[in-house]
């Protein structure tokens, strides 16, 4: 390979860009070749340019991606799905269930998606309460029984005939056609609220409840898919990527004829 000197080398840099490697090879009658190891030399960024260069490469996208997040949770993109909402009445802070809260399990939007129970409580307890949540699925609820039915109702009742000296604090979480995964998910956000005892009743909905393998709404079988899968549907971008891929997958299914009916 020719040994190529600083004219020649400076004549390469110069020309590089308006000039392809075989014309400048023919003009200074050396091989092809040479010539274009030379242009590597010269177009290929020091380590420490490709580095940051790389970096760069990487930030922009995430940077575009978690400002698109904060405009999401500014506009409240499909509202608020927090377990326990807040409101202030005469300087007292309250806690209620959102009633909206199971759409975080609910993808499909051709069903009919259960709500909550309402059920207010003081966010902070007062020193002679026991509190206790109440968590599970339609029966618990109080399906099909009426308000003052459901067995969290009853046990307040037994618990205020009991301890008549404690104000006692039963709050009923419980929702239709959810799961352990939709439970484990509420125990960890009520955990903040001070309980003294969690009382579930589960069992019922393990294969058809939201997130079932038996289920509509499943989207896995192993278990660390689906509470990672939990955990994203958190975050407002990715319920905005479902919903895109959900509205273009039912027009597909529409126009290929197929009547597609979601069961709980």
């Amino acid at each position: 390979m020719t040994e190529l000197n600083e004219k020649q080398k400076q004549y390469i840099a110069d020309s590089h860009n308006k000039v392809s490697a075989k014309k400048i090879a023919k003009k200074l009658d050396i091989d092809q070749n040479t010539v274009e190891q030379e242009i590597r030399r010269i177009t290929q960024l020091p380590k420490s340019k490709r580095f940051i260069f790389t970096l760069i490469m990487f930030i922009i996208p995430l940077l575009f991606l978690i400002g698109l997040e904060f405009i999401l949770r500014a506009v409240n993109y499909g509202g608020d799905l927090d377990l326990v909402l807040k409101q202030e009445i005469n300087g007292v802070s309250y806690c209620y269930l959102n009633k909206n809260v199971a759409k975080r399990f609910f993808f499909h939007q051709d069903i009919q998606i259960p709500n909550a129970r309402t059920a207010v409580f003081k966010k902070e307890k007062s020193p002679n309460s026991y509190r206790i949540f109440c968590l599970g699925g339609s029966t618990t609820a109080g399906f099909p029984y009426e308000f003052n039915a459901t067995f969290p109702s009853l046990l307040k009742d037994r618990l205020d005939a009991l301890f008549p000296q404690k104000y006692i604090e039963v709050i009923n979480v419980g929702i239709s056609a959810i799961n352990s995964y939709s439970v484990l998910d509420f125990t960890r956000e009520l955990v903040k609220y001070e309980p003294d005892l969690f009382l579930i009743y589960m069992g019922h909905n393990e294969f058809y409840g939201a997130l079932g393998i038996g289920s509509t709404q499943q989207i896995g079988r192993n278990r660390n898919w689906v509470l990672f899968y939990m955990q994203l549907q958190k975050v407002r971008l990715f319920n905005l990527l479902r919903q895109v891929i959900g509205s273009v997958g039912k027009k597909f299914q529409r126009s290929a004829g197929i009547n597609y009916r979601a069961r709980l």
